[in-house]
């Protein structure tokens, strides 16, 4: 899922204006493309690009039309909802999964056009599979349709739940007993920042206990515990869906936030530690940086996981990282900076 969202588009306004100052200078930076996944949704997401890029319309005109023979309704009109807000909940999971993967996809062939390509991709949860698709392992129809059956999967099988994104020391965690006991770990964002799955029950109980120890928090728009306990039920229907996947190879490295380390083989196992395990995003990171620098750009809706990686980054390690969708618009200017900043650096 996207845990950061809670926390994220607060300093959204503030991460953004640093981006648009960025300056990239190193043209043996290698790209790397950040993929998001629940959590990261909302309604309207991507409309302000839609409307003025072409090349981004086009794309999602095209992916939306195959999404409909395989969803049985348009995703790009649920997302154009004129009814709706980016306030508004956006948590059916089968659509809002393959919503996340249509903006993602939209924006990754655009920027494909414009000569900008990843070296690398790192996904988060349901964000791998546009990463697959990425580096040329998964068929775009297939990704669809697998993104769908999984979310009627979730929807269907598991009990309703919810996540909540922590500005604290994840081993809070282990050392509250009844934090411990309701919630399970989902994800480290980065030092200070943690997420715990629980059902839908326990999840007032857990802010009230969060709000006792004097934790900043809040619920993420999500509509099941995922990465926990309470989506075992549905693993026997996902390990079936993801079978035909097996034995596929990135062309690219693709970095996994559950595996904190690239995949080189895509296993029936793995895509579902995807939605089972905790995503780890702090050390997925800092197992690249070890290699060195890198230019991050987050494709996700939302710019989450560029705001999370600001707080992962080592000051003055020479990494850079911009996002260009928000909920809060100025898609397009992002996307009309980012392109001659990295074109630049390609040919420098």
């Amino acid at each position: 899922m996207n845990p950061g969202l809670a926390y994220g588009t607060a300093n959204a306004g503030r991460i953004h204006r640093h981006d648009e100052r960025a300056v990239v200078s190193d043209g043996d930076k290698p790209i790397v493309f950040l993929f998001s996944g629940q959590g990261s949704q909302y309604y309207r997401m991507g409309m302000d690009l839609y409307e003025s890029e072409p090349r981004f319309r086009h794309h999602f005109d095209v992916l939306d039309e195959m999404a409909r023979d395989l969803c049985g309704q348009s995703i790009l009109a649920l997302i154009r909802d004129a009814r709706r807000t980016p306030s508004d909940a956006f948590t059916d999971v089968p659509t809002s999964s393959v919503a996340i993967y249509l903006v993602e996809r939209a924006l990754t062939r655009c920027l494909a056009d414009h000569g900008i390509e990843p070296a690398m991709c790192i996904g988060s949860s349901m964000g791998m599979y546009a990463s697959f698709t990425a580096a040329g392992c998964l068929a775009e129809e297939k990704a669809v349709a697998f993104l769908f059956e999984q979310g009627r999967a979730f929807a269907q099988i598991c009990e309703p739940g919810g996540m909540i994104a922590v500005l604290g020391d994840p081993e809070i965690h282990l050392r509250e007993p009844e934090l411990h006991r309701t919630a399970d770990l989902a994800g480290i964002n980065f030092d200070n920042g943690f997420v715990v799955s629980a059902r839908a029950g326990d999840l007032p109980g857990l802010c009230a206990l969060l709000k006792s120890l004097k934790l900043a928090h809040q619920e993420i728009p999500v509509s099941r515990p995922f990465h926990s306990r309470w989506i075992e039920p549905a693993k026997a229907r996902l390990e079936t869906l993801a079978a035909p996947f097996a034995g596929a190879r990135p062309a690219i490295p693709v970095a996994c936030c559950a595996k904190r380390g690239f995949v080189e083989r895509l296993e029936v196992s793995d895509l579902w530690d995807i939605a089972r395990k905790p995503i780890l995003f702090r050390d997925t990171v800092r197992h690249l940086e070890a290699s060195g620098p890198h230019r991050y750009v987050d494709v996700g809706p939302s710019g989450t996981l560029a705001t999370m990686l600001k707080y992962v980054l080592s000051p003055g390690g020479g990494s850079e990282c911009r996002s260009i969708l928000s909920p809060f618009g100025h898609g397009a200017k992002r996307l009309a900076e980012l392109i001659p900043a990295l074109r630049a650096t390609r040919t420098a």
